[in-house]
């Protein structure tokens, strides 16, 4: 549908927005109190955790956001390729550990 020359969503057409947004405001904002008392127990408690928050786990969270949004391309043919291999490669090393330990067991364990 389309209102004032914009496309709307079927959804939001007969919703109140600020109904509409009001659990996303509320869960933002919770989400930011306990980022400010997260970020001030880092700052003081390890400087070093504060950078990995910064320079990693923060940049990270975006990449793997806006592929969760988007999706990712995988080659199915070469995803099972990979399986079979790593599943005979299990296979030989559960073999050698057998074979080393003279017994069978529970490599689970």
């Amino acid at each position: 549908r389309q209102r004032g020359g914009e496309k709307v969503r079927p959804w939001l057409a007969s919703t109140n927005l600020f109904e509409a947004l009001r659990p996303v405001t509320f869960v933002a904002w919770a989400i930011m109190g306990l980022y400010r008392c997260l970020r001030d127990q880092l700052k003081v408690g390890d400087e070093r955790m504060w950078r990995l928050l910064i320079d990693v786990e923060m940049p990270t969270m975006e990449v793997l956001s806006s592929m969760e949004s988007t999706g990712v391309l995988i080659n199915s043919s070469n995803l099972h390729s990979l399986s079979r291999n790593y599943q005979k490669s299990i296979e030989n090393l559960t073999t050698q550990a057998y074979e080393l330990a003279g017994q069978t067991f529970n490599l689970n364990s």
